[in-house]
């Protein structure tokens, strides 16, 4: 009897020594227990989640896109994907001929490209592969910039005339804002007054090159976390933008010069 007695807290003692050295390491060891596989396979179960989210939100993008394209082609229109340089010229020609200016020089250059920091899209969240006890560094995406074109535009005219083609401006689709504003008063050969004036203005506009394709991070984007645009920019854009960028017409290049206005 006194062996029965002394053999249950023995027991006891070695269930629980069988606990403490076998059993919870196998559950817990902070690596590759149980419970950490577990954690590891629910974080899986969640990025399978959100990818399979992503897909479907890209697809309703793309519908919108092609369903939409009249619509969402305004933006397009204000950000182009190239530099369009030559409808850029032709565009300012034809508003200071409107406006009755003469134009003395258009030029265009590209500032330089400045190398964007990258963005930490899924904000230093690591995760572990169910295999290994290394954490994957979270996925990265370039910022996409615009790239940005000065031009240079010297006009003569009219003191009313040139604040006609200032608002004219404004208006283009794909005009970005006015940099520099020089104004001076021109005289006669006489030296008297005249009521000429000679505006030099510096004026940007932009463009973005389209992406080959898609990076690893980009799935992590914040624009497939839904699957709609925020259309109230192309509604900005309509309301503040109302002129075409003109294009070039067959035999304008190489004649007389267009920029000297002729009276009627």
């Amino acid at each position: 009897m006194k062996i029965k007695i002394l053999l249950a807290p023995s027991l006891i003692v070695i269930i629980i020594v069988a606990i403490i050295w076998y059993i919870y390491p196998a559950y817990t060891n902070g690596v590759d227990g149980v419970k950490e596989k577990n954690q590891q396979l629910a974080e899986q179960k969640k990025l399978v989640e959100n990818l399979d989210n992503s897909i479907s939100n890209a697809g309703k993008l793309v519908a919108d896109l092609n369903t939409n394209y009249s619509e969402n082609s305004v933006v397009f229109g204000y950000i182009p994907t190239n530099k369009e340089e030559e409808k850029i010229i032709e565009s300012l020609n034809s508003l200071a001929k409107e406006s009755a200016l003469s134009v003395l020089n258009i030029s265009i250059s590209e500032e330089k490209e400045v190398v964007a920091p990258v963005e930490d899209v899924a904000s230093g969240i690591s995760v572990h592969t169910l295999s290994g006890n290394e954490p994957v560094s979270s996925p990265v995406t370039p910022k996409a910039v615009p790239k940005n074109l000065k031009v240079d535009f010297l006009v003569v005219g009219e003191y009313a005339n040139i604040k006609v083609l200032l608002e004219k401006i404004q208006k283009v689709k794909r005009f970005s804002k006015v940099s520099a504003l020089e104004i001076k008063a021109l005289l006669k050969e006489d030296q008297s007054a005249s009521n000429s004036l000679q505006v030099n203005l510096t004026l940007e506009f932009n463009y973005l090159k389209e992406l080959k394709r898609l990076v690893e991070g980009d799935v992590n984007n914040p624009v497939f976390s839904t699957g709609n645009f925020d259309k109230q920019t192309i509604e900005k854009i309509r309301s503040s933008r109302s002129i075409e960028v003109n294009n070039v017409l067959p035999g304008q290049k190489g004649g007389n010069n267009p920029f000297i206005v002729t009276k009627q």
